[in-house]
C-alpha cells in the first residue's frame, strides 16, 4: 500500500514539474524583466478572477464620439497550442454626434485582427492590449490601456500610445491615418453598462 501510494506521490510531483501555471497578475514581472516566461509554463492563468472587473459592456463619448466596448475574457492558444493565455479582448463601435457609425467591430470573431486584444496586465492594474487598426502600415494603432479608476467597478479609463509617427510615404502618400481612440494624455472615460 505505501509503494502504491508513494508511486503515486511521484507521478503528481513529476508532473507539475513540468506543468506550470502562472498567475496573469505575475506574468508583468517576467515581460518587465525582459526574460521571458519559465519554460515549463503551459498557462498564464487568470487563477485569482483578477480579470473578470473589466469584462463587460462599457460606453463613453469623446469629442462628440461615442464609444461602445464589450470586453469579454478569453482563453487564447499561443505557441503552437504550448501556452494558453487568460487575456482580456475587446470588440468595439464608434459612431459620431448623429449616429453614424464610423467603426464597428462588434460581429467579428474574437481571433480576427480587428479585435483588440490583450497583452498583459501592468503596474497599478493598467490592462495593456494591441490595437492592430486599420491601416498599421500608416501609423494607426499602437497600444491600448485600460484601467478601473481608483477600484471603482463603474468607470473605467482608456488611452491609446500610437505605435509610431513615422510611415513610408510610398506606403502612405497622404501621410499618417488619424487614430480612432484618444491618444496620449486624452482619456476616454466609460461607464458600465447594467
Amino acid at each position: 500500500m505505501k509503494s502504491t501510494t508513494l508511486f503515486f506521490l511521484l507521478i503528481t510531483a513529476s508532473i507539475s514539474c513540468k506543468a506550470q501555471i502562472l498567475p496573469v497578475e505575475d506574468y508583468r514581472t517576467y515581460i518587465e524583466l525582459g526574460e521571458g516566461i519559465p519554460e515549463n509554463t503551459t498557462y498564464i492563468k487568470d487563477v485569482n478572477n483578477v480579470l473578470n472587473k473589466y469584462t463587460g459592456t462599457w460606453i463613453g463619448t469623446f469629442e462628440g464620439k461615442t464609444y461602445e466596448f464589450r470586453i469579454k475574457k478569453i482563453t487564447e492558444s499561443r505557441y503552437d497550442g504550448d501556452l494558453l493565455v487568460d487575456q482580456l479582448i475587446i470588440h468595439y463601435k464608434i459612431t459620431n454626434s448623429n449616429g453614424a457609425i464610423l467603426a464597428d467591430n462588434l460581429n467579428l470573431p474574437d481571433d480576427h485582427p480587428d479585435v483588440i486584444s490583450g497583452l498583459y496586465l501592468g503596474k497599478n492594474e493598467v490592462y495593456k492590449l494591441q490595437h492592430k487598426g486599420k491601416n498599421p502600415q500608416c501609423g494607426q494603432g499602437g497600444e491600448l490601456q485600460i484601467k478601473l479608476k481608483n477600484g471603482s467597478l463603474s468607470t473605467l479609463y482608456a488611452y491609446l500610445f500610437p505605435e509610431g509617427d513615422l510611415v513610408d510615404i510610398a506606403d502612405c502618400p497622404d501621410g499618417p491615418y488619424e487614430q480612432i481612440f484618444p491618444t496620449g494624455s486624452e482619456t476616454l472615460i466609460l461607464t458600465r453598462q447594467l
